[in-house]
C-alpha cells in the first residue's frame, strides 16, 4: 500500500504545472471607504489566556484563547524560540473534520524560520446555513476575526508586523483571499484548492458538506437551486472573485486542483483570473487527492514565502 502511495504521489508530482505571476499585471486597485467600512469593527484590548501546550526544537506552540463578539478565539501559536523578529503566518483549515493539515503545514514552516497563528473554526461556519444572508454575515464576521488575529499578533515580541502573510486551504483559502482583499497588513497569501464566486461553489460543488448546505437553505426557503444561485449572487459582498481586485497578485500564490469537484476547478481559475493570473501551480488531481502533493506543496509554499516575505 506504501509504494501504490508513493507511486500515486510521484505521478502527481510529474504531472504539475508551475506559472509565474503575469508579467503584464500592473498592480491592486484601492480600497474606497465603503468597503473599510463595512469590514470595520472596534479596537479594543485583547484579554487573552495563554497555555503552552508543546515544545519543540525550534518552536514552542501556544494555545491563545480571547473573546470576540460573542465566542472565543481559539488560535495554535507557534512561536519560534530564536531571539528576534520573524515573519509570521495565518493560518485557516479545511470546512470540517481535524486539523491534521493545517499543524503538518504550521509545524513545517515553524521549522523553517516562520511564526504561525492557525485560528480554529468559529462554530457558525460548520452548523448555521438558513439563508444566503446568514453566510454573507459568517463570512463577514470571519474576516473580521482574522483581522482580530492580527492585531494579537501586531502585539507580540517575536512577530515582525512588516512580514504578515496567509495560508489558508480550502475554505481556509476562501476566506484568506477575502481577509487579505480587506486587510493591507498581509502582505503574502498562499491560496490552496480555493475559488469563486461562492454562488457556484455552493451550487456546483459535488463534496457532502456543501451539498447539505445547499439543500438545507433551499428546504429553508422552499426555493430551487436556480433561485438560491440567484439569491447567493445578489447578496454575498464577502465573496473573493469580488474582492480579489484588491489583493496584489505579486504577493500571491496559488495551488488549483484539475480535478477538483469539491471547489470545482473552474471556480479555482475563476478567482486566478480575478485576482490578476498570480503565480500558480496546478496540481494533476482532486480534492482530496491532492494531499499526495503535500510534500511537494509544503516545499514550494516554503520557497515562494521566503521570496516574498524575507
Amino acid at each position: 500500500m506504501s509504494r501504490f502511495i508513493f507511486l500515486c504521489g510521484l505521478f502527481c508530482l510529474v504531472g504539475c504545472a508551475h506559472f509565474r505571476c503575469d508579467p503584464n499585471y500592473t498592480g491592486p486597485q484601492q480600497r474606497d471607504h465603503s468597503l473599510i467600512q463595512y469590514y470595520s469593527y472596534q479596537h479594543t484590548d485583547i484579554d487573552e489566556k495563554i497555555e503552552k501546550i508543546e515544545d519543540k526544537n525550534k518552536y514552542l506552540v501556544y494555545k491563545v484563547e480571547f473573546p470576540h463578539r460573542g465566542e472565543i478565539i481559539r488560535i495554535d501559536y507557534y512561536e519560534l524560540k530564536s531571539e528576534g523578529k520573524f515573519p509570521t503566518l495565518l493560518v485557516s483549515p479545511i470546512l470540517e473534520g481535524n486539523y491534521t493539515l493545517a499543524k503538518n503545514f504550521s509545524k513545517y514552516f515553524a521549522s523553517n524560520g516562520f511564526n504561525c497563528a492557525l485560528v480554529y473554526r468559529s462554530k457558525g461556519l460548520t452548523t448555521v446555513y438558513p439563508d444566503a444572508d446568514s453566510i454573507e454575515c459568517l463570512l463577514r464576521q470571519t474576516v473580521i476575526k482574522n483581522r482580530r488575529v492580527i492585531d494579537w499578533l501586531t502585539e507580540q515580541k517575536k512577530v515582525d508586523s512588516e512580514k504578515l502573510g496567509s495560508f489558508g486551504l480550502s475554505l481556509g483559502g476562501i476566506l484568506n483571499s477575502i481577509t487579505a482583499a480587506i486587510e493591507p497588513r498581509l502582505k503574502c497569501n498562499v491560496i490552496v484548492l480555493a475559488g469563486g464566486g461562492i454562488a457556484d461553489v455552493i451550487c456546483g460543488s459535488k463534496t457532502p458538506e456543501v451539498r447539505n448546505i445547499k439543500k438545507a437553505i433551499m428546504k429553508n426557503k422552499g426555493i430551487s437551486s436556480k433561485e438560491l444561485h440567484k439569491d447567493l449572487l445578489k447578496k454575498i459582498n464577502s465573496d473573493p472573485v469580488k474582492l480579489a481586485k484588491f489583493i496584489d497578485a505579486r504577493g500571491v500564490l496559488m495551488y488549483i486542483a484539475l480535478f477538483d469537484w469539491v471547489i470545482p476547478t473552474n471556480c479555482g481559475k475563476r478567482l486566478w483570473r480575478a485576482v490578476g493570473k498570480p503565480e500558480v501551480i496546478y496540481l494533476p488531481c482532486g480534492h482530496y487527492t491532492s494531499v499526495l502533493t503535500v510534500p511537494y506543496a509544503r516545499y514550494q509554499s516554503l520557497k515562494f514565502l521566503k521570496r516574498v516575505l524575507k
